[in-house]
């Protein structure tokens, strides 16, 4: 793995579903682990869902390996930390409050989904949340016996909901719209983007392992919140 310009700084490497959180927090992680490189790899989907038989651990780990490959200008050891982020979607709801609906596109309540494809969908959020399950208890990933610090954080339902409280359906466009906007908002108010990701609208309250456990609860992970404030540095 060629790696011709020296790591100066140790990484802080994003792991995220979409462009569009590169664009909304790429500039405010900059800056608030400014000691750090701080680099996203862009999954283009949800990696969580995925129907082969290995553990969701090994899913992320061989992600960022294949990354490097490509040689990415940093290797494995000098990653400082893994930050994942993912969008709840729902995941942890009974499997009967996922209804049979008219329309071909999944529609997102706050109390409920509906779908023309109940048992693809319930399919789907149980594999979700088995894998957020065995994520979020995670603290390192380990490659040639070199530990990284990792951690899982949420978007409920999305990240639009979480963000500017949108829970209708977004095209891409609308959404690369919204992430903009954030980005010229926060990139160069590090104080206010912590106090918006602080504030009892966005944050859910407790310790890590807490606002994983309130996410199971009921319908919690299709209403709007977030424990990504707990990855903000003081």
């Amino acid at each position: 793995m060629a790696n011709a310009t020296p790591v100066t700084k140790k990484v802080v490497l994003l792991i995220v579903e979409g462009p569009t959180e590169e664009t909304a927090l790429g500039s405010v992680f900059q800056r608030l682990f400014s000691d750090s490189l701080v680099k996203f790899d862009v999954v283009h989907g949800d990696m969580t869902v995925s129907q082969t038989s290995k553990e969701p651990r090994d899913r992320v780990r061989e992600l960022i390996l294949g990354e490097l490959k490509r040689d990415r200008g940093y290797q494995w050891k000098d990653i400082a930390q893994i930050v994942q982020i993912c969008d709840t979607d729902g995941a942890f709801i009974p499997d009967d409050l996922v209804l049979a609906g008219e329309a071909d596109a999944i529609e997102y309540r706050e109390d409920r989904i509906l779908t023309s494809k109940t048992e693809s969908i319930r399919l789907r959020n149980r594999r979700k949340r088995e894998s957020l399950r065995k994520l979020s208890d995670i603290s390192c990933l380990t490659y040639q016996k070199h530990e990284v610090p990792y951690r899982i954080y949420y978007f409920s339902r999305n990240m639009e909901h979480a963000l500017h409280n949108r829970s209708d359906s977004l095209s891409n466009s609308e959404k690369s719209k919204l992430a903009q906007s954030f980005r010229r908002r926060f990139s160069n108010d590090l104080p206010q983007f912590k106090a918006f990701m602080r504030s009892p609208e966005v944050a859910v309250p407790g310790d890590y392992q807490t606002t994983w456990s309130v996410l199971q609860e009921g319908v919690s992970s299709l209403r709007r919140g977030s424990n990504l404030h707990l990855a903000i540095p003081e």
